[in-house]
């Protein structure tokens, strides 16, 4: 993680600059021109700076796989909302396209990591027509139900006038 290098970072660094006022310490103790210390270069400082480098590169790949893959679920999850819009067009369909609709769900529930940017967005535009699908599933059950009353009152309705011919 960023922290973890970062910390790493800064005890090197730490412990470099410690090693290097032990070595300019030592150097005036012995006698030496203040004026003429040069610090040489380190071998340890620059294999610490070619690994931190080559982590940063693979750090910022994984982010850019990371972000990629955000998109295409976005993509994923944007395509699953239009194809709940396109079967929540009529009570019948709903009730034709109730299969689909669950296995729509269960895919959408399947993809997780989208743009932060967009998540509230997409929420809502999902929701907005599930609930338009579940709206239209209730009405044609309603019609059915109507239907099925319709039927049996037409039907008592029958039996009564058949009822009173034969009397």
């Amino acid at each position: 993680s960023r922290e973890e290098i970062e910390s790493l970072k800064s005890t090197f660094y730490r412990i470099h600059l410690a090693e290097r006022e032990a070595e300019q310490k030592a150097y005036l103790e012995a006698g030496g021109d203040p004026s003429a210390y040069k610090v040489a270069p380190s071998e340890d400082e620059m294999i610490f700076k070619a690994e931190l480098s080559l982590i940063k590169e693979k750090r910022a790949k994984l982010l850019q796989e990371q972000e990629k893959e955000r998109q295409e679920n976005l993509k994923q999850k944007l395509a699953i909302i239009e194809s709940i819009k396109a079967i929540a067009t009529s009570p019948d369909e709903a009730n034709k396209s109730y299969a689909q609709f669950k296995e729509l769900q269960t895919k959408w529930k399947e993809i997780n990591n989208v743009p932060a940017d967009k998540v509230n967005e997409l929420w809502r535009t999902y929701q907005l027509y599930t609930e338009q699908f579940y709206d239209l599933l209730q009405l044609n059950h309603e019609e059915r139900e109507r239907q099925r009353k319709k039927e049996k009152e037409k039907k008592k309705e029958r039996m009564l006038i058949a009822t009173e011919l034969l009397w």
